[in-house]
C-alpha cells in the first residue's frame, strides 16, 4: 500500500524519485536517514515524521507547519542546539511501533507548505545542512547506499524467480549493514586514502586551498572519497568480510523461510562467474568475494539457533525507562559462532563512542560458564529505536540457558594513571509496553517489567 500510494501522488514521488528514503505508515509520512549534527559535532542520522493529509487515496495539502523527529537533539555545527525549530523535546509513542523524540516547528513564509515535498525538503534542508558544512557528502539521498541495481548481464542468468529473490536478499544485506557508509568512512580516516585524495583531488582542491577556499577544497576532497569508493566496489566488490555478513544473512533469510537453499547456491556461482567476466583480469584470488567452496560450504552448514523470548533488563536511573536487551539468533560454522542481538536504546552507546572508551567488552553466563568477548561499536547498525550488534566467538559453543548479560566499559583515568572499569548488568527481564505507554502520555516511565 505504501508504494502505491507513492507512486500515484506527485509530492511523495517527487521525494522518492529525488533519492530521500520514503515511507508512509499508517497515517504519517516518513524521510529516514536524515543527516544531523549532534551536541558533540559527530553526524548521525534521525527519522522525520509528518502527519499525512490524504483524501482517499491522493495526498492533500499539509494540515499545519509542524513535523516530529526520531533521533538526538539536532545541533548546528558547532554542537549548539537548534533552538528556533524545536517545539518541544519529549519521547513519545505514536503508535505502529513510531516512536519520536522532537517535536519541530517551523512555519513558511506564506503561512503553509503547498504540499508534502516542500514540507520535507525545506526541513530536511534545515537538519541536515551542519551535517552538510561539515562534510559536503553527506546528505539525505540515499542513490548511493539505498538503492539496488541488477546489470542485465546478470539478470539474464536468472533462470526463476527465487534466485532472482536470492540475489536481491544479498544486496539488500549489504545495505542493512550499512556496508558502503562503512567503506567510506575506513577510506576516509586511512592515511593512505589521503594520499589518494590528494592525488585525485590535486587540480581543484589545491587551487582552491591555496585561495583560502577551503570549503570547495573540503567538497573535493568529499567527492574523491565518495568517488573511490563507488569505484572499489565496482571493480573490486565488497571486502571479504562483508560479503560474509552478507552472505549469512541471506542464508538466515532462506532458513526462516524454509525455502530450497539449492537456489541460493545457484544464486553464488553465478555472482561469481559474473564478478570473474567483468573485470579486466579475472583471478580468482584477486576477487573480494569469499572463496565459492566456502560460500556453498556455509549454505550447506551454517546451523541457526533462534532465541525465544531471552530478554534481559537494565533498570538505570529511576527517571528514565529501562534499556532492554534481546537476543535474537546464534549462527555457527565450523569453529566459529556469531550472535545477534538488540538493544532498545539507539543513543545508549554514545557517550562510549569517544576516545575515553578504551576498551568495551561484553561477558554472557549460561550453563557453559561465563565468557567475556570484546565487542566493536564500528559494527553496530542503528534504526530508529535502538542498535544491532554481532558477536563473533571464536568457538562453536552454543549458548544454553543463559542467566546474565554484562556490559563493561574501560576507560583511562588520567589521574590514577591507570584504567578504571564500569560494569553494567542485564537481568531476566521484559519492558511492560502497555504499561510504558500509559505512563508516557501522563509524562512520566513506567519501570514494570515481566
Amino acid at each position: 500500500m505504501s508504494q502505491q500510494l507513492i507512486n500515484r501522488n506527485s509530492d511523495l514521488k517527487r521525494l522518492r524519485d529525488e533519492g530521500y528514503d520514503v515511507e508512509v505508515r499508517s497515517n504519517h509520512l516518513l524521510v529516514k536517514q536524515v543527516p544531523y549534527v549532534n551536541s558533540i559535532k559527530e553526524i548521525k542520522f534521525g527519522i522525520l515524521v509528518s502527519e499525512l493529509n490524504v483524501a482517499g487515496d491522493m495526498t492533500t495539502t499539509p494540515k499545519d507547519h509542524t513535523v516530529y523527529f526520531s533521533g538526538e537533539h539536532p545541533c548546528d555545527k558547532n554542537g549548539v542546539a537548534m533552538t528556533k525549530i524545536i517545539n518541544q523535546s519529549v519521547q513519545k509513542s505514536l503508535g505502529h511501533d513510531l516512536i519520536v523524540h522532537h517535536y519541530f516547528s517551523s512555519k513558511p513564509s506564506s503561512g503553509c507548505y503547498k504540499d508534502h515535498y516542500e514540507k520535507m525538503a525545506t526541513y530536511v534542508a534545515i537538519i541536515s545542512s551542519p551535517a552538510h558544512s561539515i562534510d559536503p557528502s553527506v546528505t539525505a539521498n540515499t542513490l548511493a547506499a539505498g538503492h539496488i541495481l541488477v546489470n542485465k548481464g546478470l539478470l539474464s542468468s536468472i533462470e526463476s524467480e527465487e534466485e532472482l529473490e536470492g540475489i536481491l536478499v544479498h544486496e539488500i544485506a549489504h545495505v542493512e549493514k550499512r556496508h558502503v557508509l562503512k567503506q567510506y568512512y575506513a577510506l576516509l580516516n586511512q592515511q593512505a586514502a589521503n594520499d589518494m585524495i590528494a592525488a585525485m583531488a590535486t587540480g581543484i582542491a589545491g587551487a582552491a586551498a591555496r585561495d583560502g577556499n577551503r570549503d570547495v577544497a573540503a567538497i573535493a576532497v568529499g567527492i574523491s572519497v565518495a568517488a573511490r569508493v563507488a569505484v572499489d566496489i565496482f571493480y573490486k566488490g565488497y571486502p571479504v568480510e562483508q560479503e560474509r555478513e552478507a552472505d549469512e544473512l541471506a542464508i538466515l533469510y532462506f532458513d526462516q523461510n524454509n525455502m530450497d537453499k539449492q537456489i541460493l547456491e545457484n544464486v553464488f556461482k553465478k555472482l561469481k562467474f559474473y564478478s570473474l567476466a567483468t573485470v579486466d583480469n579475472p583471478d580468482p584470488a584477486s576477487n573480494s568475494h569469499p572463496l565459492l567452496e566456502e560460500r556453498i560450504a556455509r549454505v550447506k552448514q551454517t546451523k541457526f539457533k533462534k532465541f525465544n523470548n531471552e530478554h534481559f533488563l537494565y533498570k538505570g536511573h529511576p527517571s528514565q525507562p529501562p534499556v532492554q536487551i534481546d537476543l535474537l539468533y546464534q549462527s555457527t560454522f565450523n569453529d566459529t559462532s556469531n550472535i545477534f542481538f538488540y538493544i532498545n536504546d539507539y543513543s545508549f552507546f554514545d557517550k562510549y563512542q569517544s576516545k575515553e572508551a578504551e576498551k568495551i567488552y561484553l561477558t554472557l553466563e549460561d550453563d557453559n560458564g561465563k565468557q567475556k568477548y570484546a565487542l566493536s561499536l564500528l559494527d553496530q547498525v542503528r534504526d530508529m529505536w535502538g542498535v544491532y550488534l554481532v558477536l563473533n566467538i571464536n568457538n562453536a559453543t552454543t549458548i544454553k540457558n543463559l542467566n546474565n548479560i554484562s556490559i563493561i566499559i574501560e576507560t583511562k583515568d588520567e589521574d590514577m594513571m591507570r584504567n578504571k572499569m564500569e560494569v553494567i548488568d542485564f537481568s531476566k527481564g521484559s519492558i511492560d509496553y502497555e504499561c510504558h505507554i500509559e505512563a508516557e502520555k501522563k509524562g512520566g516511565h513506567c519501570l514494570c517489567i515481566h
